[in-house]
């Protein structure tokens, strides 16, 4: 389910899937590699991105029933989300 919001979470900040590779599974999450050429600076992904999926994931949760949707983590559990974005462009003097 989380690749299908991710996903869902780009195509709302008009990233398309040829503007990307295909999400590698990281065992607890997902990679994803943006190219460098598409729509996708690194602002768009903190002012975009990211809050669509942190609703796409809250209508997910509350969509659950109280037993818990498959997969679901055990209620209470803490879970932690972890974003990283690597932009060699901010990173240039003057910019």
């Amino acid at each position: 389910m989380l690749y299908e919001l991710f996903e869902a979470a780009l195509r709302s900040a008009g990233i398309h899937p040829d503007d990307y590779d295909p999400f590698l599974d990281r065992g607890d999450g997902l990679l994803a590699l943006l190219h460098p050429t598409g729509p996708a600076p690194a602002g768009l992904l903190f002012t975009q991105v990211v809050p669509a999926l942190g609703r796409l994931l809250t209508g997910y949760n509350t969509s659950c029933p109280p037993t818990g949707c498959a997969g679901a983590a055990d209620p209470g559990r803490v879970r932690r989300s972890r974003l990283r974005a690597r932009c060699p462009a901010a990173r240039r003097p003057g910019r």
